[in-house]
């Protein structure tokens, strides 16, 4: 039998705890980074679902012809709440400005012109109430109509 040497000092050992070390660090790094990178993720999907809601609401309100003429009747904005099956918030507000325009040369000929903002807004929320994400989209719409005499 072979005696072993007692004098062994134990670079080994040294040598594979820093090993296990630096292995532990660059586990912890990596883990943190793939966290993060996976919050991002979820974020941009979740502002992704806020701005088709905003889109939604607007569309809603745009092909509802009703909605637009009770909105150029009145001075006032009207609001609509799509109600869907969603966990976003999603409404819409329709906001008029009127001008009269007139043909100089045939002055029969009048129209109003009516020019509307609509802003679509989705919000994501908790179930605390807590908002995650909100978008809100500014759209433009002009309508000419005839002046009825």
């Amino acid at each position: 039998m072979k005696r072993i040497d007692s004098k062994q000092e134990g670079a080994i050992l040294i040598w594979a705890l820093v090993l296990l070390l630096i292995l532990t660090i660059l586990s912890t790094t990596s883990f943190q980074e793939a966290t993060m990178e996976e919050r991002m993720a979820a974020s941009q999907a979740q502002h992704t679902v806020a701005f088709m809601s905003a889109e939604n609401a607007i569309e809603e309100l745009l092909n509802n012809t009703s909605n637009l003429s009770a909105a150029a009747m009145s001075s006032v904005a009207i609001t609509v709440e799509p109600d869907f099956d969603s966990a976003a918030t999603i409404d819409a507000e329709a906001q008029v400005e009127m001008t009269r325009l007139s043909n100089s040369s045939n002055s029969s000929l009048q129209y109003n012109l009516f020019n509307f903002n609509i802003v679509g807004t989705g919000r994501l929320q908790r179930s605390d109430g807590s908002i995650v994400a909100e978008t809100t989209i500014n759209h433009g719409v002009q309508w000419l109509k005839p002046v009825a005499n």
